[in-house]
């Protein structure tokens, strides 16, 4: 993990502690904030932490399932300067070493839908920064 992958706010694994809220970084150090704890890690020891259905759900993202079968977690939001409502959405994929699959359309869907695959933490708080505006936390 290099410090050009985060975000001040992000979670991740940081001296077998986790999660830990990113506070500062560095070029040598990445500083964290853990309970009721700060303190600084080179970059040896930093991992970033797999996304899960635990974790979409403790950021608000609510479950439905597609054709009663597929799993859906999905979360809407405004991005800046959109006159329109979108629905961030996450897939996960059918063998077990794909990765969460992000998505995102407009709530009155006409075709459009951009992807991309989302295997960590830390790659949806950048995510969802990019398209809101807005910090995504627990």
């Amino acid at each position: 993990m290099e410090a050009k992958d985060l975000m001040i706010g992000n979670y991740v694994e940081c001296q077998n502690l986790r999660p830990v809220i990113v506070t500062d970084i560095t070029y040598s150090f990445l500083y964290y904030d853990f309970v009721d704890k700060s303190d600084r890690a080179t970059w040896n020891f930093v991992k970033p932490i797999p996304l899960t259905e635990q974790w979409l759900i403790d950021f608000g993202f609510d479950k439905r399932l597609i054709n009663n079968l597929i799993p859906e977690y999905y979360k809407r939001c405004t991005p800046p300067n959109y006159k329109k409502d979108y629905h961030l959405c996450f897939r996960f994929g059918e063998r077990r070493d794909e990765t969460f699959t992000f998505y995102w359309y407009p709530m009155r869907h006409s075709g459009e839908m951009h992807t991309f695959p989302c295997k960590y933490v830390h790659q949806l708080q950048n995510l969802y920064k990019s398209l809101t505006g807005k910090q995504l936390t627990k």
